[in-house]
């Protein structure tokens, strides 16, 4: 999980990235999976609601193997999942808020980190999210 600060303000993202193709296709297959990529489905959806939106890093057409119909296929063509949320500027950025505000955010990020810890990351890997 990431805390970004910038002229725009204050931004919070929290995910999964990785260059072990092992990791890609545990990662896919995972999703594949009907009740493991349902969870995943779900923690994006609460994401969205929260304010988070994923970056756009995904193939234009889906990996070898997938059919393009497939019900998870805008998961599937990820090639890493981040959730991203400007938090902003405002007064509350140059006090003791800031801190509630980002660990507030890490807590809605919790479950797909965790998601992705559960599924993807083999024990003792240190790329974990």
């Amino acid at each position: 999980m990431t805390v970004l600060f910038d002229l725009d303000g204050l931004r919070v993202e929290g995910g999964w990235t990785s260059n072990d193709t092992d990791q890609l296709w545990r990662y896919r297959s995972t999703v594949d999976d009907e009740d493991a990529g349902g969870e995943l489905v779900e923690v994006v959806i609460d994401l969205d609601k929260a304010g988070y939106a994923l970056t756009d890093d995904r193939l234009t057409r889906m990996p070898r193997g997938y059919c393009a119909g497939h019900p998870r296929a805008e998961l599937i063509r990820r090639r890493t999942v981040i959730a991203r949320r400007d938090l902003g500027t405002g007064p509350w950025l140059h006090s003791a808020e800031v801190v509630d505000r980002v660990c507030a955010a890490f807590d809605q990020l919790l479950p797909l980190a965790s998601w992705f810890v559960g599924y993807v990351v083999n024990d003792g890997d240190d790329s974990a999210p």
